[in-house]
């Protein structure tokens, strides 16, 4: 099989390795999420191409998602070098910058490829997730307006826009977002979940409890949901399956010191206090490494009443 595999290689070599060749090849690898052989082939299509910006960019693309993003930066900057006017090549770049964490770097790139495409819905979309990510809920806001009134069925930019809206205290409207989210991705958990916060904070338990129940139905490891259906089965008095759902939490999380603190409060609402004393005392644990003094007043003050 091996010696196949090598002759059709050979033979690729001999009669197609031009850089289109080389170059569609890579795409194909790329499109395959076999980066590390789009990566092969692009080296070879750039150095028969050295100003392909094209070639540059789906190179630093493959990079990015083989996570060497440093190399996947020089890439996209090298296209920039050679056509300062390539609005893909701003544009990813900035998404690749927010993966590092530079999101002040990512909007200074999305606005560049903005004046460049006015038109990328994309580009709006990720300024808005880099504009949220430092604080800046109203911009981020304004961005994501903007991706949806350039692409009306963009799932993510509405479920985005509810979560900030849900963060500034806007409920209805956080709602409202997240519907037409679901209607348009049934499949987005945490459309559900965080739709499951509005409503609960709007006082409709039952109702969260049902998009909770969605949650973990598509989303099964999402330790937040298990643990935000037990605060709201607690409050409705279901004690036992609220201590139910913290310890599934707990089991996907063993560090959740949440769902410790708030599973020992509901054993202290049944009386098992021996139990209670024994989360309470492995939230403090966990919290000491955290340096979270708020939390570590209302932890000792559980423990201080058993």
């Amino acid at each position: 099989m091996e010696e196949v595999k090598d002759s059709t290689q050979e033979q690729f070599e001999k009669e197609s390795a031009s850089a289109v060749a080389f170059a569609q090849r890579g795409e194909t690898h790329y499109n395959d999420k076999r980066y590390k052989e789009a990566i092969m082939d692009l080296d070879a299509a750039i150095e028969q191409e050295p100003d392909n910006v094209k070639y540059y960019i789906l190179r630093g693309k493959s990079k990015r998602d083989d996570g060497q993003h440093f190399e996947a930066i020089t890439d996209f900057s090298d296209a920039i070098d050679l056509d300062p006017d390539s609005a893909e090549a701003y544009y990813h770049r900035g998404i690749t910058k927010g993966q590092l964490k530079r999101p002040e770097d990512a909007v200074e790139d999305f606005t560049t490829a903005l004046e460049l495409d006015p038109n990328s819905a994309e580009a709006y979309f990720n300024r808005g997730i880099a504009q949220r990510n430092l604080g800046k809920r109203d911009e981020a806001l304004i961005d994501f307006d903007s991706a949806i009134q350039l692409r009306k069925d963009y799932p993510l930019a509405y479920y985005s826009r509810g979560n900030v809206k849900l963060s500034k205290g806007n409920y209805f409207e956080a709602i409202y977002d997240f519907d037409k989210a679901i209607r348009l991705d049934p499949n987005n958990a945490d459309a559900y979940y965080d739709r499951a916060r509005a409503k609960k904070e709007l006082g409709h338990p039952e109702a969260s409890i049902s998009d909770l129940n969605k949650t973990v139905e598509l989303d099964p490891n999402n330790a937040k949901a298990w643990y935000e259906r037990g605060i709201v089965k607690r409050n409705l008095g279901d004690y036992i399956d609220a201590i139910k759902d913290f310890d599934v939490a707990i089991n996907l999380n063993s560090e959740y010191i949440l769902a410790y603190y708030d599973r020992g409060l509901t054993k202290k609402i049944k009386g098992d206090m021996k139990p209670a004393k024994d989360d309470f005392q492995k939230a403090l644990h966990l919290n000491e490494s955290t340096g979270n003094l708020f939390l570590e007043n209302y932890i000792l003050k559980a423990l201080r009443n058993i």
